[in-house]
């Protein structure tokens, strides 16, 4: 969920500046605690900027991190491991399912 997140996060800040183009995406994206001590017209708003807290930045990054570290051994099993055996294959799976990696044939 939080690679999902982070990934329609990564969307707005690319491909529209930042900009909160609708009540849901302020909603998804707001952070009151990165808006804390602001006055009102520098808070977030529809057809404004979504504004990122340190805080939040570093929770986002520690969420994918976690997603890496769990990744990392079935993908480097996968990769360069003895083989892809059963357990190798249900990790990715499981992994893939989650929509944390993308499996692609080779």
């Amino acid at each position: 969920m939080a690679v999902m997140w982070a990934r329609e996060l990564r969307h707005l800040l690319t491909h529209q500046n930042g900009e909160l183009r609708t009540q849901g995406a302020l909603e998804k994206f707001r952070d009151a605690e990165a808006e804390a001590g602001r006055e009102e017209i520098d808070r977030a708003y529809v057809g404004g900027k979504v504004h990122l807290g340190a805080e939040r930045v570093l929770r986002t990054l520690d969420a994918l991190a976690s997603v890496v570290r769990a990744a990392d051994p079935a993908v480097w099993s996968f990769v360069w491991g003895p083989g892809r055996g059963e357990d190798c294959m249900r990790a990715l799976a499981e992994l893939e399912q989650g929509k944390l990696i993308e499996a692609a044939a080779t």
